[in-house]
């Protein structure tokens, strides 16, 4: 597994390098976006690391939508920075950034974040495991604050992280009272609120026609 860095700061990228190196990571390292352009499209990465406000904020914000439309959802993009230099953490998550780390990271966070993708041993501490492949399968049931119901889909808040394209199960049947079948939704839009919590937007996610068309008629109502 290998890493990119894009910083010219060694203060940021030290804790983290030092992080990835215990865990036999391979670090590619580059100081300017066209440098770290061609790095990972000559050699494909799981994890982006970006300073944050590179060759200024706006050409980082336009540089890492570009990295999101060329590559997709994956690999993982973290903006690292000073504690309190970036001011608008949204700006980030909005163009997919999928978290952002100041001084000091809390490598129990990151341990987590990327052990939970990657399904791998090499990210998680010596306490906490995967389960071997061919396990039973678990659900995991959490309380969440709805605010809105609409044509698309749902937007809710919760105090638990939860990443962009994670598929949730909401029971829309009890909340509008109508008779459908389960309902799904896919996160597309997350951000951080002001006590902590988090907002989410999902989308509706293998939705039955019918049940579209009941959802729809009941909002009008």
């Amino acid at each position: 597994m290998n890493v990119q860095f894009l910083s010219t700061s060694k203060e940021l990228t030290l804790p983290l390098k030092t992080f990835f190196h215990r865990r036999k990571c391979e670090i590619i390292e580059s100081s300017r976006l066209e440098e770290f352009f061609q790095n990972i499209t000559k050699k494909p990465s799981h994890i982006f690391i970006i300073e944050a406000g590179i060759e200024s904020e706006v050409r980082t914000l336009d540089f890492i939508r570009d990295l999101r439309t060329y590559f997709g959802a994956f690999p993982f993009i973290f903006v690292i920075s000073k504690k309190g230099a970036i001011l608008n953490k949204t700006n980030y998550l909005n163009v997919g950034v999928d978290d952002t780390l100041e001084l000091p990271i809390d490598t129990g966070i990151l341990e987590d974040l990327l052990g939970h993708a990657f399904k791998n041993d090499v990210f998680h501490p010596l306490n906490y495991r995967t389960v071997p492949s061919g396990g039973s399968q678990v659900s995991i049931s959490r309380d969440i604050y709805l605010e809105q119901v609409n044509r698309d889909g749902i937007a809710f808040n919760s105090p638990d992280f939860i990443s962009r394209g994670t598929v949730v199960e909401v029971s829309l049947a009890e909340v509008l009272n109508i008779d459908i079948s389960r309902t799904f939704f896919k996160v597309v839009y997350s951000e951080e609120t002001d006590d902590g919590d988090y907002y989410y937007f999902g989308e509706f996610f293998e939705i039955e026609p019918e049940d579209k068309k009941k959802i729809k008629f009941e909002l009008k109502r």
